[in-house]
């Protein structure tokens, strides 16, 4: 089995920027990210497993927005 792990503290930063930006460009929300953990594991049938330790925080008008649009 594969793994990838991002526990530095920089290379969460530069993800969490990254992130956020794709969220306001596909999404048109505003929003903090706060990226704790990234792992991701390749099993021997090929099949990837992402797990995302990931905080947003977003005025309440943003939820309220995408909530709108889910509804």
């Amino acid at each position: 089995m594969d793994e990838m792990r991002i526990r530095s503290a920089f290379l969460r930063g530069v993800a969490s920027k990254l992130i956020k930006k794709l969220i306001n460009r596909k999404l048109g929300y505003d929003v903090t990210v706060k990226l704790n953990g990234f792992d991701v594991s390749i099993g021997e049938d090929g099949d990837a497993k992402v797990r995302l330790n990931l905080e947003l925080d977003c005025p309440k008008e943003e939820v309220k927005k995408f909530f709108a649009q889910v509804i």
